[in-house]
């Protein structure tokens, strides 16, 4: 058997293809290409596809589950991946914890009168200034988890909007204790006004502001690219906000496309009601 075994690659192949097992692997290929071909095999298929598809599913859709379903496998996932990442979200508010105490310290004991109202205000500016910078770090994890909701999309296991659904859903337990007790130390240590009403109306802008300008980073870090132009985008439009907000910059200074027109339309509006209620005022 010395000179019939082959001892080369192309021997290897010239005896594979020479073989009776090649020759029955190409029949047996012949045989499943004509068995799964035409017409009458895909409709099996989009048959057996719909039967094996959840309830209130669209036949055509790609997707095994319906769209709830889909939400709430995310939001679990979602769960899942705050819990096995918990250095992170404590040291959130950990840093959050740390700023209230700084900025608390800086105004305790502003007095109840005139003289403190523009550190009444600075407070207030704070406030909502941290809360919204606390949304930024929304596009560094969107952004980290991109491949893998891209990967899932290309193999029908989920839509993205399902995913942006369930992580919006699965950060507002996050954002609650973090906002919650970031907004308590810094309002009873800057001595605003001790009373229920005004710290719950006080909790919920600044809860509400948070929400928004975490869908404002999401929505920055969907429609940009790559993560620099995200963040770049970001940079720009938190400092419009921050010096267009009336207290860096008064708004009689404001660019005309940000406060002096507003400012204008305000003084037109009311010069038209004055005359509406009396002519002579014209």
């Amino acid at each position: 058997m010395e000179n019939k075994v082959p001892r080369t690659p192309e021997d290897f192949e010239r005896y594979w293809l020479e073989s009776s097992a090649y020759k029955s692997m190409e029949k047996g290929i012949d045989e499943h290409e004509k068995s799964v071909s035409g017409d009458r095999m895909i409709e099996a298929f989009r048959e057996n596809k719909g039967e094996s598809q959840a309830n209130h599913t669209r036949l055509k859709s790609p997707y095994m589950i319906s769209v709830p379903m889909q939400i709430k496998l995310n939001t679990k996932r979602s769960y899942q991946r705050i819990w096995n990442d918990l250095p992170s979200t404590t040291s959130a508010i950990a840093v959050n914890v740390f700023m209230a105490l700084i900025i608390g310290s800086i105004f305790y004991g502003t007095p109840d009168a005139t003289v403190g109202f523009m550190s009444k205000g600075a407070v207030l500016f704070f406030a909502v200034l941290l809360n919204a910078l606390t949304a930024m770090n929304e596009i560094n994890s969107l952004y980290a988890q991109r491949p893998i909701v891209e990967k899932h999309k290309s193999y029908a296991l989920y839509h993205p909007a399902t995913e942006a659904i369930a992580g919006v859903v699965a950060d507002i337990p996050v954002k609650f204790a973090t906002t919650t007790v970031f907004n308590l130390i810094l309002y009873f240590l800057a001595g605003l006004r001790r009373e229920p009403s005004q710290f719950f109306i006080y909790f919920l802008i600044t809860f509400v502001v948070g929400q928004i300008m975490s869908a404002v980073f999401r929505t920055l870090a969907a429609v940009t690219k790559t993560i620099s132009q995200a963040m770049t985008l970001a940079g720009i439009m938190v400092l419009a906000l921050v010096i267009y907000t009336g207290y860096v910059l008064p708004r009689k200074l404001a660019h005309l496309f940000f406060g002096r027109h507003q400012h204008l339309t305000y003084r037109r509006t009311l010069h038209e009601a004055m005359v509406r209620m009396d002519p002579l005022h014209q």
